[in-house]
């Protein structure tokens, strides 16, 4: 009995990666190829026929030929899903191909040769050595696979040249035979050095990765990671313009079809309009997640320290999020154990109230069973006295392990899956660099099937909070109809920000950039406010288009709205001094900026 022949060995980690580098690189070139090989093959097809040589053999080749490169590309596109991870049996499968490929080319040979005109035979000779020269490239490498292509090419080429029995055609042929063996060690060299580089690859990101880990012990490589991450945030922030811009149109989209339905009383569109609104909230909260970071970075995020009341912010938190914890059956409640009046801290209220946001949505995203406690109390210490805020839960709790690599960007515990439920790991990250904002440690205490719980401490004020002003509605003080000039360089945006204006009654004209602008007043256009996108194309950015506006004589309220998140952009939209919104937003909270706006200069 014949013995079995022994398995395949399997390819080496190195060795497998320039495989299956070396199979996408030939499918690309191979997808790309069929009409380049396509037009070289109908200029030998005109050729012969011009020489009267085999009218209706060359283009029986010629439809051969295309059908056989056609169905090669065709192949490519689906060889590597049928062979999963072998990216050598794909290559083997593909020598067949190749070989069909490589036949096909020796037909016009035979034909060309057929005759008896020199002009003719060298020049399907330098077609055929042109297309193989090209062809060492779709074979990156890979010598069997140039070799099934060159080898029919090659021999029917010398051979032909030797069927003329001169010198001159031997020498030819001698020629000829030469080149595809230089061809041949150039497309083996290529292999070789394409392993070499994914052989030095690999070792490299094992040396990379052994460096992560040491990195990962030491204290002072961990501050060059968190500097990396830094800028990987800044990354994401900036890339979010692109994520913006279609959400803020599809917002205003949404708000404009919100506000003819309301009009016209139409509750299917209006049902429409609202839906839009709703599948959008589900998608701000990231882009806005993405902002924090980035204004943190840039250092544009303004402080203001003065008493604030922390229970009343606790209340604000705890109602906000009262809906969210009823419909999941948890308890969401405030525990001050002291007196209201004492828990004035000196602070900035609007951080504090993210980075209470920041950490009142991780404890409910994390916790299905009990509660959430938003809690407060006074006491004294060494430095004077300081109000001690904290949120509890009685979640899945976090292993001691993971204490600080849950402040770290995008990092969760207990959501492997990437459920959207739970957001996207950002909450902490936020938090941690708002408290750091405002001088104060954030601690966390937790234990696994027990909850956890973050706090921190406020310094106490002796002086009461500011009464809150009160301030009159500004659309009760502003005209029903307000002309308003839109400068943004995108069109969709332009049209959908008129949508939505018009929609409430407001006459509006666009314009792509500061000429459009010029133009629009030439003709007698006068805004009472100006929308404005910050990066424009061409030499103006929205902040100086303003001022060459006001320098024209129109010298009105102008609010930028923008996509733009990048640190850098954002310290320059600081220094404007403009109003900042930043997209996608609500169609009412632009409206209300705007009269808000134009109701303060009037004022």
């Amino acid at each position: 009995m014949a013995e079995a022949a022994p398995p395949r060995a399997a390819p080496a980690p190195a060795q497998a990666q320039a495989q299956a580098l070396q199979l996408r690189l030939v499918c690309e070139q191979v997808r790309r190829s069929p009409y380049a090989v396509l037009a070289a093959d109908a200029l030998v097809a005109w050729l012969l026929t011009r020489a009267d040589l085999a009218h209706g053999g060359a283009l029986a080749w010629l439809l051969a030929s295309s059908l056989v490169s056609f169905g090669r590309a065709f192949y490519a596109n689906r060889v590597v899903a049928r062979v999963g991870n072998d990216a050598g049996l794909a290559l083997r499968r593909l020598l067949g191909w190749f070989f069909a490929v490589g036949l096909t080319r020796s037909w016009p040979i035979v034909i060309a040769f057929q005759g008896s005109a020199p002009d003719m035979h060298y020049l399907v000779t330098m077609i055929m050595m042109g297309l193989a020269a090209g062809g060492v490239s779709t074979a990156v490498g890979v010598v069997s696979i140039y070799a099934a292509w060159a080898a029919p090419v090659a021999l029917t080429l010398a051979g032909a040249w030797l069927s003329l029995h001169s010198f001159e055609s031997t020498w030819i042929a001698v020629l000829l035979l030469m080149m595809f063996l230089l061809l041949i060690l150039y497309v083996r060299d290529y292999g070789r050095t394409l392993a070499r580089q994914v052989e030095l690859a690999e070792k490299l990101r094992a040396e990379r990765d052994r460096a992560d880990a040491e990195r990962e012990r030491a204290e002072a490589e961990r501050q060059r990671a968190e500097h990396a991450v830094i800028a990987r945030t800044r990354f994401f922030a900036a890339a979010s313009h692109d994520l913006r811009q279609p959400l803020g149109v599809l917002r205003w989209y949404g708000d404009a079809v919100t506000a003819h339905a309301r009009r016209l009383d139409h509750e299917a569109l209006l049902a429409i309009g609202e839906g839009i609104g709703r599948a959008l909230e589900r998608a701000e909260p990231l882009v806005r997640k993405y902002l924090d970071i980035a204004q943190i970075d840039a250092r544009a995020l303004e402080i203001s320290l003065r008493p604030c009341n922390v229970a009343t912010i606790l209340e604000k938190v705890r109602d906000a999020y009262a809906r969210e914890a009823e419909e999941r059956s948890l308890t969401l409640r405030t525990d001050f154990r002291c007196a209201v009046a004492l828990l004035v801290a000196n602070t900035d209220e609007s951080v504090l109230r993210n980075i209470l946001d920041n950490l009142a949505g991780n404890a409910l995203k994390f916790t299905v069973v009990g509660g959430v406690t938003l809690g407060a109390h006074w006491l004294a210490g060494d430095t004077g006295p300081r109000v001690r805020v904290w949120v509890s839960d009685t979640g899945v709790g976090i292993p001691e392990s993971e204490h600080q690599r849950v402040f770290e960007d995008f990092y969760q515990v207990g959501n492997a899956e990437r459920s959207q439920s739970k957001g996207v790991g950002l909450g902490l990250a936020i938090a941690r660099r708002q408290a750091e904002l405002l001088g104060i440690e954030l601690r966390l205490a937790s234990r696994v099937g027990h909850g956890s719980t973050f706090e921190f401490d406020l310094l106490a004020s002796t002086e009461a909070p500011p009464t809150p002003a009160e301030h009159a509605s500004p659309a009760a003080a502003t005209p029903q109809t307000l002309r308003v000039l839109v400068i943004d360089d995108e069109p969709e945006v332009r049209l959908s920000l008129r949508m939505m204006l018009e929609a409430v009654g407001w006459q509006v004209r666009t314009a792509s950039g500061l000429p459009g602008a010029l133009l629009e007043l030439e003709q007698g256009f006068k805004p009472d406010a100006l929308v404005v996108d910050y990066r424009l194309q061409g030499e103006y950015t929205g902040g100086e288009v303003v001022a060459e506006l006001h320098a024209a004589g129109c010298v009105v309220p102008a609010v930028v709205v923008t996509g733009d998140t990048a640190p850098e952009r954002l310290t320059e939209l600081k220094r404007t001094g403009l109003p900042v919104l930043h997209k996608p937003v609500q169609g009412e909270r632009l409206i209300a900026t705007l009269v808000e706006a134009v109701t303060t200069r009037e004022n």
